[in-house]
């Protein structure tokens, strides 16, 4: 399990269901995005270039239940609010292969 923590400047979708996500370091491929945007309950999604023909898993913290079905993928968590770092946290403890 590895666990990516630095700034994002750009997530696009990739190849076969995977996200492309560009840092500093370069870029890394992730097989999910979990959104941490919206203050006290209210979702907010952002648009993003690409994001509407994405194919894989996009999911938004409000609707975040269970670490389980990402055992054994790269997740990439966006915000660092509360929702955002608890996810990040319960996802590294929980058999996810990278965050």
């Amino acid at each position: 399990m590895a666990t990516l923590a630095q700034r994002i400047e750009r997530a696009e979708p990739g190849s076969r269901a995977l996200w492309l996500v560009h840092t500093p370091d370069g870029p890394v491929r992730t097989n999910a995005v979990v959104v941490a945007t919206g203050r006290c309950h209210t979702p907010h999604l952002p648009h993003w270039p690409g994001r509407s023909s994405f194919t894989g898993r996009l999911l938004h913290s409000a609707h975040y239940r269970s670490p389980a079905p990402y055992r054994g993928q790269h997740v990439l968590v966006v915000g660092t609010g509360n929702s955002g770092t608890e996810i990040a946290s319960v996802l590294a403890g929980a058999g996810v292969e990278r965050v």
